[in-house]
């Protein structure tokens, strides 16, 4: 290669990595950020915010898809002394019903998973869920309570790799969450359920 051919060649591969950075292309983690209103089961709606950093799973030109390496969930509005503090994980789960719990009035979170990583981590629990409840002014897992059997969910779990608007109204959520292409177990706390893993 001439020292010509050589500098046109560079030239090229520069535009294309301008280009490919003008476009916000990512080949790693990718951070989505967004405010979604949840309607608890006594009829109020609180605005959370939800964090979420992925990572890749596929093959570049695969059928691609994520899987959350960090995930927070808090009240942003209205504020109370009692909210309880932010939910946070780093075990691929994702939370899918947000509420207090109308016996005990102790704030739970039911979360879920998209690959099987996390249920081994959960020790390979019958459903798909895992409940965390405000004990002693932090989040602490518990044994799934029935009484959220037959529930829909709460809070959005088809969350675009793309990225999300920045806030996500009930009327576009419900569409979205009765898509009827998603597992159910992602639409409702199912009584039963059967692995891929």
């Amino acid at each position: 290669m001439n020292g010509v051919s050589f500098s046109r060649t560079i030239a090229v591969i520069a535009k294309l990595a301008v280009i490919l950075l003008m476009h916000g292309c990512s080949f790693g983690n990718k951070k989505i950020h967004f405010e979604e209103d949840v309607q608890l089961a006594n009829g109020e709606v609180i605005k959370v915010d939800r964090f979420i950093v992925t990572k890749p799973l596929g093959e570049i030109g695969g059928p691609g898809g994520w899987e959350p390496e960090y995930m927070s969930l808090e009240i942003a509005s209205p504020k109370h002394p009692e909210d309880p503090p932010k939910w946070e994980s780093t075990e691929g789960l994702l939370p899918i019903l947000f509420d207090k719990d109308p016996g005990s009035g102790e704030w739970a979170l039911l979360a879920t998973f998209y690959t099987c990583e996390p249920w081994y981590a959960l020790g390979r629990p019958k459903l798909p869920y895992a409940e965390f409840r405000v004990r002693n002014g932090q989040w602490q897992r518990v044994e799934l309570s029935e009484q959220w059997i037959g529930r829909s969910a709460n809070v959005l779990t088809d969350i675009s790799s793309g990225g999300e608007p920045d806030h996500i109204g009930l009327p576009m959520k419900q569409e979205r969450m009765s898509d009827p292409r998603t597992a159910s177990e992602y639409r409702l706390i199912v009584d039963r359920w059967t692995t891929g893993c």
